[in-house]
């Protein structure tokens, strides 16, 4: 049975990031290196190393959040920080990573609240583990 969304936080060091409407990511990638030789009948590939990718987020922004406008400064200054994207699932399944803001889109629309779209660019490796 699949898992609810309901319950997933995203945490910065041990700072919970408040108003995410969806977290998507992270994008994880292999390399494929090829290693066909000229009297191959069919290219050979091996993995090479992985890309951590990017996280991407909607916030229901508020101004005056100080946690979204740190993100904010993270980007102007190239900050990165440790992340963890915390699972509402049975084993409290956490994704931990090294990342740094590229993007951060506050919007406002007629009858529409807030919001602000940020990427974190994740560099390094992905640690899996669990949360309390």
């Amino acid at each position: 049975m699949a898992d609810t969304a309901k319950g997933t936080v995203l945490k910065k060091v041990s700072t919970a990031i408040g108003k995410i409407a969806s977290i998507n990511g992270v994008s994880v990638s292999a390399t494929a290196i090829e290693t066909t030789d000229l009297d191959a009948a069919a290219k050979t590939f091996i993995a090479g190393p992985y890309d951590a990718g990017e996280v991407t987020l909607e916030l229901r922004f508020e101004p005056d959040d100080t946690n979204h406008n740190q993100i904010l400064t993270d980007l102007c200054a190239g900050t990165p920080a440790v992340y963890h994207i915390e699972w509402p699932d049975a084993t409290s399944t956490d994704y931990q990573f090294t990342a740094f803001p590229t993007n951060f889109s506050p919007g406002a629309a007629v009858d529409g609240e807030l919001t602000c779209s940020v990427t974190l660019k994740a560099t390094g490796a992905i640690v899996v583990g669990t949360h309390s």
